[in-house]
C-alpha cells in the first residue's frame, strides 16, 4: 500500500520542525507537505499555481490544520472545505490546537473535522497521536511497515576517538544502531531529518545522543542550547563526552540540560562499561 500523503497548515516554524520530526520519526518525512497560512492550503487544495502540478503536489489523503492562525485561520478553512467549489468528501481532515483546546476542538468537531491534537504534547507523545490519527483517517497500517529501531546518534569530530568508540559500542554487544556525525552541524542536520538525513528508516531518530563538547564550529554546548530551544524534545536523552577540564565543562553541560556525562579519558574496558551505563540511563 503506497504511503498516505499528508497536507499540514501550520504558521509557526518552531511547530513547523517539531511536527517534521514528529513526522520523520513515524517514517513519513517525504510523504508530508507544509504550507505556511490558510490561503496557501487553498491553492494546494484547488490545485492553483504554483500546485498544479499533481505528481509534485498530490491530493492529500489526510490534512492537518492548525486552528489558530493569522489571516485565514483553521475554522475559516473548515467552513471553506464545506462547500463550494470545494466541498471534497474524501479529504479527512484533523486540526491542532495548543490553547483553550477543548473549546476549539469542539467547534473544529461540529464543523466536520475527524480528529483533533493537542500541540502542547511532547515529541514521543505527538508521535504516537500523528501515527493513530493516520492510521484511523486513511485505513494506512502504518505498523506494518516496521517502526525504525532505536537508534543512538554520536557527535564526535576527532577520528581516532570516533574509531575508539566504534570499537567500544561493537565491544557492548548492544542491538541498537550506532550512527557517527562529524560536528554540531551534521548533528542539527540529523536531528532534524535535513538532506541527507531525511530518511528515518535508514537515519532513525535516536533515543540517545552523545554528543563531544568540544568541537570547531558548532561545539556541544552550542548543541545543547539549541536542543533544549526545540519543541517536544525534553525526552531526548542527550550525554556529554569529555576529555579535557572535563568536571567543569560537565557541570555546564548539566547546566545547559545534558543528562550523562562520559569522561572520554576512561581505559577501554572502562569505556566500555560508561557506554553500556549511558544506554540504561545511568551514570
Amino acid at each position: 500500500m503506497p504511503e498516505p500523503f499528508i497536507l499540514v497548515v501550520e504558521d509557526n516554524s518552531d511547530d513547523v520542525l517539531f511536527l517534521e520530526l514528529a513526522f520523520g520519526k513515524i517514517g513519513l518525512g517525504g510523504s508530508v507537505h507544509f504550507v505556511g497560512s490558510g490561503a496557501e492550503a487553498m491553492d494546494y487544495l484547488l490545485g492553483i499555481p504554483p500546485f498544479e502540478d499533481r505528481a509534485r503536489y498530490p491530493f492529500p489523503n489526510l490534512f492537518l490544520v492548525d486552528l489558530k492562525m493569522p489571516g485565514m485561520d483553521g475554522f475559516q478553512l473548515l467552513a471553506w472545505l464545506r462547500r463550494p467549489p470545494f466541498m471534497d468528501n474524501r479529504l479527512k481532515v484533523a486540526v491542532m490546537s495548543g490553547s483553550s483546546r477543548q473549546q476549539d476542538f469542539e467547534r473544529a468537531r461540529g464543523m466536520g473535522a475527524g480528529f483533533c491534537l493537542n500541540k502542547s504534547l511532547d515529541l514521543h507523545e505527538m508521535t504516537d497521536a500523528l501515527t493513530e490519527v493516520i492510521q484511523r483517517e486513511t485505513n494506512h497500517p502504518l505498523g506494518g511497515q516496521g517502526s525504525p529501531e532505536p537508534a543512538i546518534l554520536v557527535a564526535e569530530d576527532d577520528s581516532n576517538d570516533t574509531e575508539l568508540l566504534k570499537w567500544a559500542f561493537t565491544t557492548t554487544g548492544l542491538d541498537a544502531p550506532v550512527h557517527f556525525v562529524h560536528n554540531g552541524a551534521e548533528a542539527m542536520d540529523y536531528l532534524v531529518g535535513t538532506p541527507p538525513f531525511d530518511d528515518r528508516t535508514k537515519y532513525p531518530f535516536p533515543k540517545l545522543f552523545i554528543v563531544d563538547l568540544r568541537m570547531p564550529c558548532v561545539d556541544g554546548f552550542e548543541l545543547l542550547s539549541w536542543l533544549r530551544r526545540l519543541p517536544g524534545l525534553a525526552r531526548l536523552k542527550v550525554a556529554a563526552m569529555s576529555g579535557s577540564s572535563w568536571q567543569q565543562d560537565f557541570e555546564r553541560a548539566r547546566a545547559l540540560g545534558a543528562d550523562l556525562c562520559l569522561n572520554k579519558s576512561l581505559d577501554f574496558s572502562e569505556l566500555v562499561a560508561a557506554i553500556k551505563n549511558l544506554v540504561a540511563g545511568k551514570n
